[in-house]
């Protein structure tokens, strides 16, 4: 009895063991269907926003060799927009932090390209702009749904200022960058003379 016991104690925890293995394996598995599903979707998004971005860009006459750096540029605007939205930081937050970032790209590209940061910003900041929301408090006050145009119109003012700060926090956060690094700079004897940027930053001759 006492062996017969043994056996079938050994038998419960060998299935337990399987089971507890079976049930890790199908979690891991439905983590990684997830991550993918996840994965997918960004990238599906950010592929539709850079092809928007650049075919702006070609609307308002950029040069060619920068419809790239503004598709890209355009592309993780959206990209950081459409993560804040979905960890459900309101759009208004989204806006600003897509603009935010988009300006900060828009001048690391003018930079580097040596062009106006409006060639970058402009087109990159289309696909943050809520026309949908606008047309959408347009019909509500057409139809006499006074309280919804109202409420749509304020969230699109909101929006819009919150774009607009983004971008100008941007303008002054890489202005104060700029000016600190031409001040070491000089300390160090270095000259610096003002760039084709029609932003206000410098370059190193």
């Amino acid at each position: 009895l006492h062996r017969v016991d043994r056996r079938q104690r050994q038998m419960c925890i060998r299935d337990s063991i399987c089971y507890r293995c079976w049930c890790g394996n199908r979690f891991i598995n439905i983590l990684k269907r997830s991550a993918q599903m996840v994965i997918g979707y960004y990238v599906l998004q950010f592929i539709i926003s850079y092809l928007a971005t650049m075919l702006f860009s070609v609307i308002f006459n950029a040069p060619r060799r920068l419809l790239l750096a503004c598709g890209f540029v355009g592309a993780m605007g959206w990209i950081i927009y459409k993560v804040t939205l979905d960890i459900e930081l309101g759009k208004v937050m989204a806006s600003f932090l897509g603009s935010f970032i988009l300006a900060i790209m828009s001048h690391t590209m003018s930079r580097r390209y040596k062009r106006p940061v409006i060639i970058f910003i402009v087109p990159g900041i289309i696909p943050l702009v809520p026309g949908g929301l606008a047309y959408e408090a347009t019909r509500y006050l057409v139809s006499n749904q006074y309280t919804h145009a109202v409420n749509t119109f304020l969230e699109v003012t909101l929006i819009s200022g919150a774009i607009a700060f983004g971008i100008l926090c941007a303008e002054i956060i890489y202005y104060l960058y700029t000016r600190i690094k031409q001040h070491i700079g000089k300390m160090n004897g270095k000259i610096y003379k003002k760039s084709y940027n029609m932003n206000l930053s410098l370059i190193h001759i």
